[in-house]
């Protein structure tokens, strides 16, 4: 097998996610170590408005998943008035299980590994950088520096490992201390849960509105009803959307919403508008595998509208530990 076969851009799970800047994935700063006697340089480094993506996968069986992120991309430069001289060493380590190098450009020039050093799972790799580290004028600006993990096989193809290795990346000076590390570096661990599958239908209602002079039938959910078919729970901050005529709906609300026959007030947050029509609302805690949850809906319409409605829908949106989306949307026959 080809250890630089397949980098970040190929072999993309579907659920793939891009997220930029502020990521909304569990990390935690990097703080790069130093000589407890070393001198404090007058610069302080800063890697800022990560960039990466995200990918996940199944175990054989599907009653696993996990999700692991990789920054692609960050700001490399320093806060206050000084800048850092050539030298600052780039550090990433990550699991070569998964990963045979990462490539490193700066300004779109590459920058070749000073060092490769495996040790078990992860593989540690440290780059030296020729050019100054500029003074930040904002948050994104200075150095861009691009980062390319170059995986094994693609993605799909790569086995599921319950214990994957942090992806790391920091960075540090040629020399001396750094007087704050704590914006050092970016560091993911991999998060694992049970895989889940929620299933929807609905029931739909008919009113008649007037369209151009026309009579005209506008269909809309009655009853919304979500399955949570396991094997693990779906997790909170589901969203079931509903999909509604842009034009001649007054009201649209929740009536009730029971789980297992029972009636709950506190499964979801508050009715959401949508921009271009319809509404959402979305789960604040777990929905039990094996439960079922039903949404009793009401929507008034204008005696009139200007178009004529379109098909009505509901649909489930909920994470990468989903199995089956094929059922997560209905509209009536």
């Amino acid at each position: 097998m080809d250890a630089l076969k397949t980098p970040l851009t190929q072999g993309m799970n579907r659920r793939t996610v891009l997220k930029a800047s502020a990521w909304s994935v569990p990390v935690v700063a990097v703080a790069t170590m130093a000589p407890a006697a070393a001198a404090t340089n007058g610069f302080d480094l800063r890697l800022l408005g990560f960039a990466g993506e995200t990918l996940a996968k199944f175990n054989d069986d599907k009653t696993r998943y996990v999700e692991q992120s990789y920054t692609t991309g960050t700001a490399l430069a320093t806060v206050g008035t000084a800048a850092a001289p050539a030298g600052t060493v780039v550090t990433v380590s990550f699991d070569n299980r998964l990963i045979g190098a990462v490539t490193l450009h700066v300004e779109d020039v590459e920058v070749n590994a000073a060092t490769t050093s495996p040790s078990g799972t992860t593989t540690t790799q440290t780059f030296v950088l020729t050019q100054a580290v500029p003074v930040a004028v904002d948050e994104l600006s200075g150095l861009r520096v691009r980062f390319g993990p170059q995986f094994v096989d693609d993605w799909d193809a790569l086995p599921f490992y319950e214990d994957i290795a942090p992806y790391t990346v920091s960075v540090s000076p040629a020399s001396g201390a750094d007087p704050d590390t704590s914006n050092n570096g970016w560091s993911a661990a991999a998060v694992y849960g049970d895989a889940f599958d929620g299933a929807v239908s609905a029931t739909w209602g008919e009113t008649v509105i007037d369209v151009e002079g026309n009579p005209t039938v506008a269909r809309h959910p009655e009853t919304a009803t979500l399955v949570s078919r396991g094997p693990g729970a779906i997790p909170a901050g589901a969203r079931l959307y509903f999909g509604l005529p842009e034009d001649g709906v007054t009201a649209f609300s929740v009536s009730s919403v029971t789980v297992d026959g029972d009636a709950v007030t506190d499964l979801f947050g508050a009715l959401q508008p949508e921009l271009y029509g319809g509404y959402h609302v979305e789960t604040t805690r777990e929905v039990a595998a094996g439960s079922t949850v039903v949404l009793t809906l009401s929507t008034t319409f204008a005696a009139s509208a200007t178009t004529y409605p379109g098909t009505p829908s509901v649909s489930l949106t909920t994470g990468p530990g989903e199995t089956d989306t094929t059922n997560n949307n209905v509209s009536p026959a």
